[in-house]
Formats: structure tokens, sequence, C-alpha cells
């Protein structure tokens, strides 16, 4: 290749050199003309300032049926993040606004609550431990709730 006139390094450690050195050959004959960069523009500090000169992009704003991120706080399903602090729903009240789109009442997020201590460390192949409490809590007797569970193993 190099009778042909290609540039070849003697070895491909040597490639860095070799294109560096051919880059500095085709500056100096003039084939490649080197233009300065221009200055990087400065961000300015306000934001809404840049925004309405428009030299700065509108933000993604991500909206879903339950989450809204638009303005100042995040919002479950029209609930903000520092309602959910103040009113201490907890992590079934958390889940009670996402995948039911509502607040449930406390006994229902009490009840998802104690799902998740249950499964938390044992899987949610717990399932003789859910069947009792699911049959206590719906008002069966305790023989039946044990049963339940019981037979549920296998």
């Amino acid at each position: 290749m190099k009778e042909a006139g290609f540039h070849v390094p003697d070895s491909f450690d040597k490639l860095p050199e070799m294109i560096s050195k051919v880059y500095a050959q085709l500056v100096e004959e003039g084939v490649i003309v080197e233009t300065p960069e221009g200055e990087t523009p400065q961000v300015p500090m306000d934001y809404t300032w840049a925004k309405k000169l428009g030299m700065v992009r509108k933000p993604a704003n991500f909206i879903s049926s339950i989450a809204d991120d638009r303005g100042e706080e995040l919002k479950y399903c029209g609930v903000t993040i520092s309602d959910v602090f103040a009113q201490e729903m907890g992590i079934g009240g958390v889940l009670s606004l996402l995948w039911f789109r509502r607040q449930l009442p406390p006994s229902c997020t009490k009840f998802i609550e104690m799902i998740l201590c249950v499964t938390a460390d044992h899987g949610p192949a717990v399932s003789g431990a859910h069947n009792t409490i699911v049959t206590a809590r719906a008002g069966k007797d305790l023989v039946s709730a044990l049963c339940s569970g019981l037979l549920t193993i296998g």
C-alpha cells in the first residue's frame, strides 16, 4: 500500500503518530484550513429570562395518568408529594395513589402494607400466610383461616 501512495504506519501502535503527521502536512500544504473555534456562549443565570429570549429549550414534562412532574412539585394522582408526607400516607397510601389512582381508606392501605411486610422476608410465595390473613380479614373463624393457610402449602 505504501508503494501505491498510502500512508501506512509500521505498526498499529504508531497509527496516532501517523495520523497527526499527515494532518500537520495537509495543514501546511493548505489542503486543510483550520478555523478557530467560536467562543462558548455563557449560560445565563436566570432560567426564566433565558427561556423568554429563546436561549434555552422548554424542559421536558412527563405526565401520565398517575404522576405529573410539571410545575414545582411532583404529584401522584393530583396529590403533591409534600402532602403525601404531611398526611403520613406511607407506602400503602402511595401505592393506592399509583396503582388504584385514588386514595384508599386507611384499612386498605394498612392491608397493602401488611402484604408487603409478609412478603418482604419470604417473597410473594408465602401463599399460606397470605391466605390465612385474607381469610381472617374476610371475617371467617380462626379454624377456617388456619385451614385456608395450611391447605395452601404444597
